[in-house]
């Protein structure tokens, strides 16, 4: 019999998994997943990620994911109240959580010290699965009890974090700040974008003006800064084109840095706009 906890979860979406196992008994479950209504085997599984409206799962595999889990967030998984639950191994657990639309594009599988992060083409058995070696699921918090609460901002900046250093990771490194940066024009674009409603047009300051033209000219040369100030700034810039084509490269000059720190930026915010740029180069 189907455990009614799982008709609390309506917008979720499930597949069918293999009687006594982890595994999805049909093939394509990833993008044909089903109602609970249309499960027909014992064991079951939740589609995570998009699917599921945005559903991830942190699956926490012993003793070592738990303390990292600890040690980064400062948060006591027994503290949690969002729907568990465990496949009744010691140290072994999995908590639900959603995440907001604009992350779903660019979230993915990341595990670290044991600790999973788990979206996308992931599924995760529910209770009341039970399997070969005689372990049955069960419910920690139960959905009944327990709203699928929002993941916390600390561990999604995590997250991405994990996923930019991993597309990263071959990147060349460079120590000079006017050589050529993996900051493209839409990039930039986007951060000037922010900046102009903190600052204004600029008519009677110049030494911001020439900041964040310097700034700019460190990650696209003379040339591109040019256009993006005349797109955001016109008038200040037709008057000041000579102090920006008079810029040269100096380890001095402003950079990147502080463009985002003027733009605003949370941290996630940042990491969300990198990780997309990344995805589209």
């Amino acid at each position: 019999m189907r455990d009614t906890e799982l008709y609390k979860l309506y917008h979720w979406r499930y597949c069918n998994v293999i009687n006594g196992e982890k595994i999805p008994a049909e093939n394509n479950w990833q993008i044909n997943p089903h109602s609970i209504d249309n499960i027909y085997t014992d064991n079951v599984g939740v589609v995570l990620g998009v699917r599921s409206g945005g559903v991830c799962a942190i699956d926490f595999d012993g003793e070592e994911a738990i303390d990292h889990w600890t040690d980064k967030f400062g948060i006591d998984i027994t503290t949690l109240d969002t729907v568990m639950w465990t496949s009744g191994k010691d140290y072994r657990c999995q908590a639900a959580f959603t995440v907001p639309e604009m992350y779903w594009d660019v979230l993915k599988r990341k595990v670290v010290n044991k600790l999973e992060f788990r979206w996308t083409n992931c599924q995760s058995v529910l209770p009341p699965s039970k399997l070969n070696d005689g372990r049955e699921y069960i419910w920690i918090n139960k959905p009944s009890e327990y709203a699928v609460k929002e993941l916390p901002d600390v561990v999604l900046s995590y997250w991405l974090q994990l996923i930019y250093d991993d597309m990263t990771q071959h990147d060349s490194i460079y120590t000079i700040a006017y050589q050529p940066t993996q900051y493209d024009e839409k990039y930039i674009d986007q951060l000037l974008s922010r900046i102009v409603p903190k600052v204004g047009n600029l008519r009677g300051d110049y030494d911001v003006w020439r900041t964040i033209a310097w700034a700019t000219c460190s990650q696209l040369g003379t040339h591109g800064a040019q256009y993006l100030m005349m797109k955001h700034w016109p008038e200040k810039t037709k008057r000041e084109i000579k102090t920006l084509k008079a810029w040269r490269p100096s380890k001095r000059s402003p950079g990147i840095g502080t463009l985002i720190k003027l733009s605003g930026m949370s941290q996630i915010e940042r990491r969300l706009l990198e990780l997309q740029y990344k995805l589209r180069g």
